[in-house]
């Protein structure tokens, strides 16, 4: 690595050999099946990517070549990690990656600099830090380590999956943080769900087995509804699904034509369609449809769960009528923008 013939040799070895290119590509793959050369050439590729990316910011190149331009906005219990894993799945896509980036399930690991539960870093958004932390998550992921060195890979680009649609800071922090050159190219891909089964999910999430009650979530709910303080972790089981004053502080900053608005039920649904429109609404080439359906396999949806079914008719009709004045204000700005909309979006 001391000098470019060393480094041409390692990117050249990585191009010939069929087999480090596959691995590369493939991160769990690799991490499962490596051996000790595959586990060499990969340590120098990541330190050849580390080189890079000092290079880039100390030639001021680092903003526009890291920044993500894919945001998927839910909140916790909108299907959003099933959206991450699928999209970060494709070729062109990659997740963050990087020292700093806070790992969705860490576990330690002697290989942790490319384990996948170090590398598939979803929550990354830095709602109080700096452009520089935020750019320290992407780039070292081994799949875009090797897009960036393989002269015949497709153009990519990187995935911010932080749930953040519900956080009233992310919309003017994220504005004020892009730079202006890059706002127009940015995409966001919003996950709804109707609000009392998420809340039912984020529930059923915090509280396991024996310990779930209709009593104990109706209580939650309740001191909630009362308080209406903003939350945006799982815990928090109303302020999410006030759906229209979240879309709107976002449409505030950023115009609707970069908005694809989904709702949860219909991603369930037609799970393989909402991606390929996800994919055509984000500018990618269109999956491999084996490929596609692999990935979905391998990422199941639905659990059972402590459902609507067991929660009281009063306690229903009290959270229904809790809610529809948004769930009304949330149709009424959907139709309002609906000329302005993507045309990969169904109907709302």
């Amino acid at each position: 690595l001391n000098s470019p013939e060393q480094q041409e040799e390692i990117r050249a070895l990585v191009y010939a050999s069929e087999e480090i290119r596959y691995t590369a590509m493939n991160p769990r793959w690799y991490v499962e099946n490596a051996t000790g050369f595959e586990s060499q050439v990969m340590k120098t590729l990541i330190r050849l990517a580390q080189r890079e990316r000092k290079q880039r910011i100390t030639n001021g190149e680092a903003i526009a070549f890291y920044y993500p331009g894919v945001f998927l906005l839910g909140s916790p219990k909108t299907s959003s990690t099933l959206m991450w894993k699928v999209l970060t799945s494709h070729p062109q896509l990659c997740s963050a990656c990087g020292t700093a980036c806070a790992p969705k399930r860490p576990r330690r690991t002697k290989r942790s600099y490319y384990s996948p539960d170090m590398c598939n870093c979803k929550e990354v958004f830095p709602v109080t830090r700096t452009v520089s932390s935020y750019l320290s998550h992407f780039g070292l992921h081994p799949k875009c380590i090797a897009l960036s060195m393989l002269p015949e890979a497709p153009p990519y680009d990187f995935v911010d999956g932080t749930p953040m649609l519900a956080d009233p800071r992310a919309p003017e922090k994220m504005f004020n943080m892009t730079p202006p050159a890059l706002q127009p190219h940015m995409r966001f891909v919003v996950l709804i769900r109707e609000p009392v089964s998420r809340a039912l999910s984020a529930y059923n999430h915090l509280v396991k087995g024996s310990n779930r009650s209709s009593a104990g979530f109706e209580h939650r709910m309740d001191k909630q509804m009362e308080q209406l303080q903003w939350g945006g972790s799982v815990e928090s089981f109303v302020t999410p699904g006030l759906a229209a004053v979240h879309v709107r502080r976002w449409l505030e900053r950023f115009p609707r034509k970069q908005f694809l608005v989904l709702q949860y039920d219909h991603i369930m649904a037609h799970t393989a369609a909402v991606i390929a429109n996800v994919t055509d609404f984000l500018g990618l080439d269109p999956w491999d449809e084996e490929w596609l359906h692999g990935t979905l396999a391998r990422n199941p949806k639905i659990g059972k769960d402590f459902g609507l079914h067991n929660l009281s008719c009063s306690a229903l009709q009290r959270y229904s009528r809790f809610f529809q004045p948004y769930n009304l204000e949330l149709y009424e700005l959907m139709a309002a923008t609906r000329a302005e909309a993507p045309e990969q979006e169904p109907p709302f």
